[in-house]
């Protein structure tokens, strides 16, 4: 109630403070007197900095004062709405106390079986337990009392979320302390899903804080921990396979949980002797995700669930994830070109982030990558078509830029020189979507392709980037001027500084490259733009061109400002002109 009260007084001080300065102005009177009756009452309120120190005997006393109505007295004859109202504040004063604290909140916690049955006051009460974890850890005598005061709220769909909140909180902050209850752990997740109350938010909280416990196994018994896991959620999955028309958020709910496990279990680097673990149990699940992906062909959310189960098993594969290649990504390319969905194209950034290091598979990448730049460029033919698909555009790019990132020598094949330049048109269409992200995906793509042809932007070995000069210098001979042409015209529509700025530094990069050759294209496209004043044209064309040798870190912001300066220029000519 201290907390409650003390909340109580600075609101009504403020406020009072804020409605006296109104009369004040309405009725010209100084506010020099407000002014320090304002800063007299705010000192008296104020308490000392000491109190917001754990260690101080000042934080000491104001704690226990705001503890003090949990903690004492009797407890028949209690009503919920004081002591709810005092464990409010002592959970918000968590982050103040010291875990070795030992003289009130052991008493506070011995008093929790006996408090009300109130759903309000059950709920501030668990979410306490839930933030004192961490002291919780540092008094494992406590655990087994609290872990069982939660868990038996679970079956109260009013406090359920609550509960499951907490549960995860404590495992991750005893993770190492509760190895030992694996098996109890794995049986409570199995009940949390079985309670109707429970959503598929409040399983995932409880089955994260399991995957906590269970990354602190050894090794021999993680494959057989993370199996019974995972074998709650894959039951009905796999007997969804045997209806006509199966549910598919239903199924979706079910993969999210499958690729939490795998997301949240963190499996230790080490020779893992003939099969990694997440190897292991990705050959028992691809029958299953192969199935699903087929009969929910047309669910977009489904098929991303399915999508981010695959993903989260590469991740926890890392480079062992080489094993899966050749029967996953066959799959993703052949259901990409079916449906043209962009969760595929997510799963394939995946593969080239995980299997880069590996060079004896850069071709089968390089291949992988070649034929959904296809379907990709198909897909987006038209400006229209960027507009409806703004998640494709920026998966897509993304997949693109991931790959110019991690495996460039890939660009560099023979075989994939046409497909590079279909990319480069296709950007050069949707450069000015409105979507933000997409927006960013497409800009990036330019701007790390042109890199790899700058010294100084990249780690490449100098023949390398002398071929990627060479090809960059050849995109640009064949659609260079509808490139600059579209990266003017999008800063004209643009209003974001950030998005300016990319601009600059991709016009910059272009007349590194290709000094002579970027400012005859700059030249050809300002003659296209008849709203601008000849001088405007004139002022803009030559601070390019004398900012052309610029280091980096004095050219980027000179030609973001010289962008967002011809933006500016070209909006006010433009409503000039009554476009």
């Amino acid at each position: 109630l201290s907390i409650f009260y003390l909340s109580f007084i600075v609101l009504y001080i403020h406020t009072s403070f804020i409605i006296l300065l109104y009369y004040a102005s309405c009725f010209h009177v100084s506010c020099s007197i407000l002014y320090f009756f304002f800063f007299f009452f705010l000192m008296i309120r104020r308490p000392p900095r000491s109190t917001l120190s754990s260690s101080s005997a000042a934080s000491d006393v104001y704690k226990r004062q705001v503890l003090h109505t949990a903690c004492t007295g009797p407890v028949a004859g209690w009503h919920w709405q004081p002591i709810e109202a005092c464990l409010y504040g002592i959970r918000r004063i968590g982050r103040f106390v010291s875990n070795q604290e030992n003289v009130v909140l052991p008493k506070l916690f011995q008093l929790l079986a006996q408090l009300p049955r109130h759903h309000l006051l059950s709920y501030t009460t668990i979410l306490v337990v839930g933030g004192y974890a961490d002291w919780v850890s540092s008094h494992p005598e406590y655990l087994g009392d609290l872990l069982k005061f939660v868990t038996s709220r679970l079956n109260d769909p009013k406090v359920c979320g609550a509960a499951c909140l907490s549960i995860r909180n404590l495992c991750d902050a005893c993770r190492d302390k509760m190895v030992d209850s694996m098996a109890d752990l794995v049986a409570l997740f199995d009940a949390v899903v079985s309670f109707p109350s429970s959503s598929t938010q409040d399983q995932k909280e409880v089955l994260q804080g399991v995957c906590c416990v269970m990354s602190q196994l050894p090794s021999d018994q993680l494959l057989q921990s993370m199996q019974g896991l995972i074998q709650k959620p894959a039951a009905p999955l796999m007997a969804m396979l045997q209806q006509n028309a199966p549910d598919g958020n239903s199924a979706g709910k079910l993969l999210q949980l499958i690729a939490a496990v795998f997301q949240h279990v963190s499996i230790p680097e080490q020779d893992w002797g003939n099969q990694h673990p997440s190897i292991s149990l990705m050959q028992h699940l691809w029958p299953v995700f192969d199935q699903l992906l087929d009969k929910f062909a047309n669910h977009e959310h489904a098929v991303e669930d399915v999508c981010r189960c695959i993903k989260y098993i590469l991740k926890s594969a890392r480079l062992h994830s080489r094993e899966l290649f050749p029967i996953v990504a066959p799959k993703m390319v052949l259901a990409f070109k079916q449906t043209a969905l962009c969760s595929y194209l997510d799963v394939a950034a995946t593969f080239i982030a995980e299997l880069a290091h590996d060079p004896g598979l850069h071709s089968d990448l390089g291949q992988m990558v070649q034929e959904l730049t296809a379907k990709g460029c198909e897909v987006l033919a038209n400006p229209q078509a960027f507009t409806d698909n703004p998640d494709l555009v920026e998966d897509f790019f993304e997949l693109i830029k991931r790959t110019i990132s991690r495996t460039p020598t890939v660009l560099l094949m023979r075989s994939y020189a046409p497909y590079l330049l279909s990319s480069f048109q296709c950007a050069v269409l949707g450069m000015d979507i409105e979507h933000r992200d997409a927006s960013r995906a497409v800009l990036s793509f330019i701007e790390n392709f042109v890199d790899l042809a700058i010294p100084e932007e990249t780690k490449l070995d100098p023949a390398a980037i002398q071929q990627f000069h060479t090809l960059v210098t050849e995109i640009f001979k064949q659609c260079g001027d509808k490139m600059v042409g579209q990266l003017l015209k999008t800063a004209t529509d643009g209003r974001s500084a950030n998005k300016l700025a990319r601009i600059g530094r991709i016009i910059r990069k272009i007349l590194v490259v290709m000094p002579t050759g970027g400012m005859e294209l700059v030249a050809a496209v300002l003659k296209q733009v008849p709203s601008l004043p000849n001088l405007e044209k004139e002022r803009f064309y030559n601070e390019l061109n004398q900012s052309v040798g610029m280091p980096r870190d004095e050219g980027d912001p000179t030609f973001a400002r010289i962008i967002s300066d011809y933006s500016h220029s070209c909006r006010i000519a433009m409503r000039q002109s009554g476009q």
